[in-house]
């Protein structure tokens, strides 16, 4: 009697247990590069004898309410990585190794010590109002193009390449007074991932005339002045000058511009008199040329 007593009792705590791990097979996960999580359902079987391992410190597994938990953290390499996982059931010894895949951090880095950055990490490209030719160099693990804005003054070739790669520019001259600035876009098709160079182009401001003196008869009269400038401005004298009076101004196009002047007669008792025109911004008087004109004999 004490005997069956016995081996029911055996059969009942070694012969019942039934691993949630048997009879299943895991396949490899792969996850994106942020960080995330992966849910392996075991049919909300008893999981507290399972343990689980990794050979990566950036991914963790473990069980949990009758499932297996995959954890990776953000991936801050510029390659994809991989690791394994081991699950373990420590009461009836069934072993289960897969595959986690993470994918690699998707990048265009411009770097600080060729280019000039801005607070977030784009390059600031500065050229002369001349234009030129230009390279920027940056980094990537993808393959991006160079995507330009609706301009006629940047024009771009792609260069194949983490890689180094080069940007390559051909910049027109600025014929405005004013600087302009443009937007860059490398970005990569496939990931949607970008970065941005922004180029600034610098101006020529100017205001030039055929002869910097107008020289101009005893009688006087009205004259028109050729005037070559990139910027709006205006025409007025340097003093009081009643003598000289300010006419109308007309663009001919290609920054030509004419100024009419009046110069009145001379006085019998002058030989000559001069006045300083001044051709300045509407609003701003730091930059100017200046136009004299000469009235004699």
């Amino acid at each position: 009697m004490l005997a069956a007593l016995l081996v029911s009792m055996c059969f009942l705590s070694c012969g019942g247990y039934d691993s949630p791990l048997s009879g299943h097979s895991f396949e490899d996960l792969t996850f994106g590069p942020e960080q995330s999580y992966q849910e392996i359902d075991l049919g909300g079987q008893d999981v507290k004898n399972i343990s689980g391992k990794t050979t990566a410190s950036w991914c963790q597994a473990y069980a949990s309410e009758g499932k297996v938990i995959v954890v990776v953290l953000d991936n801050q390499t510029y390659d994809d990585r991989t690791a394994t996982v081991t699950l373990t059931d420590i009461e009836g010894g069934d072993v289960i190794t897969f595959n986690v895949t993470q994918k690699q951090n998707n990048v265009v880095l411009f770097d600080a010590e060729k280019n000039t950055l801005d607070a977030a990490g784009n390059c600031l490209l500065t050229v002369p109002a001349g234009g030129g030719s230009y390279d920027v160099v940056y980094q990537t693990n993808v393959s991006p193009e160079e995507s330009l804005p609706d301009v006629d003054w940047i024009t771009t070739s792609r260069t194949r390449g983490l890689h180094e790669q080069t940007a390559s520019f051909i910049v027109a001259a600025n014929p405005d007074g004013e600087k302009r600035q443009a937007v860059v876009t490398v970005k990569d098709a496939s990931t949607g991932i970008e970065g941005k160079i922004i180029v600034t182009q610098l101006a020529d401001t100017y205001i030039r005339f055929d002869d910097d003196v107008l020289r101009v008869g005893a009688d006087g009269g009205t004259f028109v002045i050729d005037v070559y400038a990139n910027i709006d401005f205006i025409c007025e004298t340097v003093g009081l000058h009643n003598w000289v009076a300010i006419g109308s101004q007309n663009s001919l196009g290609s920054y030509h511009y004419t100024q009419t002047v009046t110069v009145s007669p001379l006085p019998a008792e002058t030989d000559s008199r001069t006045c300083e025109l001044s051709f300045h911004r509407y609003s701003d008087l730091s930059f100017y040329n200046n136009l004299t004109i000469l009235q004699s004999r």
